[in-house]
């Protein structure tokens, strides 16, 4: 999530073993479009985009909590 908080990019792909439960919830926050292609070891590829037209804050956006970091959730 730092990363996505703080960098600009035009396109960044991703490799997980899987989904993170946070995923959808932080792509609508930071204004970022991901397309999931699922992979044969079940694994994702993970493609995420800037939404079309709008402007990001790159650097200023936190979490509720005031947290940079968020653990994907999965217990591990």
């Amino acid at each position: 999530v730092p990363f996505l908080e703080n960098t600009e990019f035009r396109k960044l792909e991703v490799v997980c073993d899987h989904r993170p439960r946070w995923l959808n919830e932080e792509m609508a926050r930071l204004s970022l479009l991901v397309e999931e292609t699922p992979l044969s070891d079940g694994g994702a590829l993970l493609v995420i985009v800037p939404v079309p037209g709008v402007v990001r804050r790159i650097g200023s956006n936190r979490h509720a909590s005031g947290s940079r970091y968020k653990h994907c959730g999965c217990g591990g």
